[in-house]
């Protein structure tokens, strides 16, 4: 049996610690949880955008920055990049401070 790969580890500024880019029983998880906006099912999980979560082209940023959302505020968020979704994607920044308290 080959050796087993580490997982790829990317470090996120704005957390100060690396952690590793995909984490599968972590993304189960947050598909039973809640929609962090509306309290509604969750259809989608939302990976963060920017240099502080460790993205960059072609880049996302690692599993377990991600938050759950439905498909409505997902693509308000993404529809016209980071700075669309309005009261949406400030509940999500909301979130994120209270989460990872920064």
């Amino acid at each position: 049996m080959p050796a087993r790969k580490p997982p790829r580890m990317v470090y996120v500024p704005i957390l100060g610690i690396s952690l590793p880019r995909e984490n599968k029983a972590h993304m189960a998880l947050l598909h039973t949880l809640r929609c962090v906006v509306t309290g509604a099912r969750c259809d989608e999980v939302h990976h963060p955008r920017g240099l502080q979560w460790g993205t960059g082209m072609g880049l996302k940023a690692p599993d377990e920055t991600s938050i759950p959302l439905t498909k409505r505020i997902q693509t308000s968020i993404t529809a016209s990049g980071s700075k669309a979704g309005g009261r949406n994607m400030g509940a999500t920044r909301i979130f994120y401070r209270r989460l990872f308290a920064v």
